[in-house]
Protein backbone atom coordinates (compact mmCIF):
# COMPACT_ATOMS: atom_id res chain seq x y z
CA UNK A 1 0.00 0.00 0.00
CA UNK A 2 2.96 2.77 1.09
CA UNK A 3 4.33 1.72 -2.56
CA UNK A 4 1.06 2.75 -4.73
CA UNK A 5 1.15 5.77 -2.84
CA UNK A 6 4.60 6.66 -2.93
CA UNK A 7 4.16 6.06 -6.88
CA UNK A 8 1.34 8.24 -7.74
CA UNK A 9 3.13 11.05 -5.37
CA UNK A 10 6.21 10.52 -7.55
CA UNK A 11 4.64 10.72 -11.02
CA UNK A 12 2.65 14.18 -11.28
CA UNK A 13 0.58 12.89 -14.42
CA UNK A 14 -0.57 9.66 -12.47
CA UNK A 15 -1.04 11.83 -9.44
CA UNK A 16 -3.59 14.70 -11.71
CA UNK A 17 -5.24 11.76 -13.32
CA UNK A 18 -6.26 10.14 -9.64
CA UNK A 19 -6.99 13.55 -8.80
CA UNK A 20 -9.64 13.83 -11.50
CA UNK A 21 -11.09 10.36 -10.92
CA UNK A 22 -11.52 11.25 -7.21
CA UNK A 23 -13.57 15.14 -8.43
CA UNK A 24 -15.51 12.73 -10.68
CA UNK A 25 -16.69 10.65 -8.04
CA UNK A 26 -17.38 13.26 -5.80
CA UNK A 27 -19.63 15.33 -8.21
CA UNK A 28 -21.41 11.88 -9.42
CA UNK A 29 -22.24 11.52 -5.60
CA UNK A 30 -23.50 14.92 -4.77
CA UNK A 31 -25.30 14.49 -8.29
CA UNK A 32 -27.44 11.85 -6.92
CA UNK A 33 -28.12 13.02 -3.67
CA UNK A 34 -29.22 16.50 -5.57
CA UNK A 35 -31.91 14.34 -7.74
CA UNK A 36 -33.21 12.68 -4.34
CA UNK A 37 -33.55 15.63 -2.64
CA UNK A 38 -35.26 17.25 -5.97
CA UNK A 39 -37.53 14.22 -6.23
CA UNK A 40 -38.10 14.13 -2.53
CA UNK A 41 -39.40 17.73 -2.50
CA UNK A 42 -41.47 17.14 -5.48
CA UNK A 43 -43.55 14.32 -3.62
CA UNK A 44 -44.34 16.60 -0.74
CA UNK A 45 -45.16 19.68 -2.47
CA UNK A 46 -47.32 17.18 -4.98
CA UNK A 47 -48.60 15.72 -2.00
CA UNK A 48 -49.43 19.16 -0.23
CA UNK A 49 -51.66 20.04 -2.96
CA UNK A 50 -53.45 17.01 -3.15
CA UNK A 51 -54.34 17.35 0.55
CA UNK A 52 -55.20 20.95 -0.63
CA UNK A 53 -57.18 20.45 -3.14
CA UNK A 54 -59.46 17.91 -1.27
CA UNK A 55 -59.87 19.89 1.45
CA UNK A 56 -57.80 18.29 4.30
CA UNK A 57 -55.59 19.82 6.78
CA UNK A 58 -51.85 19.94 5.14
CA UNK A 59 -49.73 18.64 8.01
CA UNK A 60 -47.20 21.36 9.68
CA UNK A 61 -44.75 19.51 11.90
CA UNK A 62 -43.24 15.79 11.89
CA UNK A 63 -46.07 14.72 14.70
CA UNK A 64 -49.08 15.74 12.70
CA UNK A 65 -47.37 14.17 9.26
CA UNK A 66 -46.96 10.54 11.29
CA UNK A 67 -50.07 10.66 13.13
CA UNK A 68 -52.10 11.58 9.41
CA UNK A 69 -49.74 8.79 7.71
CA UNK A 70 -50.84 6.49 10.81
CA UNK A 71 -54.25 7.06 10.22
CA UNK A 72 -53.96 6.67 6.20
CA UNK A 73 -52.81 3.11 6.48
CA UNK A 74 -54.82 2.37 9.46
CA UNK A 75 -58.11 3.42 7.01
CA UNK A 76 -56.29 1.24 3.90
CA UNK A 77 -55.98 -1.45 5.70
CA UNK A 78 -59.75 -1.58 7.21
CA UNK A 79 -61.04 -0.75 4.05
CA UNK A 80 -58.95 -3.45 2.51
CA UNK A 81 -59.89 -5.99 4.93
CA UNK A 82 -63.76 -5.51 4.85
CA UNK A 83 -63.75 -5.30 0.68
CA UNK A 84 -65.10 -2.01 0.60
CA UNK A 85 -62.20 -0.16 -1.07
CA UNK A 86 -63.80 -0.18 -4.66
CA UNK A 87 -67.36 1.77 -3.04
CA UNK A 88 -65.77 4.23 -1.06
CA UNK A 89 -63.54 5.01 -4.74
CA UNK A 90 -66.58 5.53 -6.66
CA UNK A 91 -68.07 7.38 -3.77
CA UNK A 92 -65.28 9.68 -3.95
CA UNK A 93 -64.90 10.11 -7.61
CA UNK A 94 -69.06 10.35 -8.13
CA UNK A 95 -68.43 13.40 -5.29
CA UNK A 96 -65.80 15.11 -6.45
CA UNK A 97 -67.34 14.58 -10.82
CA UNK A 98 -70.87 16.58 -8.71
CA UNK A 99 -69.01 19.39 -7.19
Amino acid sequence: MSDIISIITSNTVLLLVCILIGVMIIIAIIKRFLWLFITAALAVGVYAGYLVYNGEDVPTNSDEIIEHGRKKIEDLKENAVKGRMMDQIKEQVLKNGQK
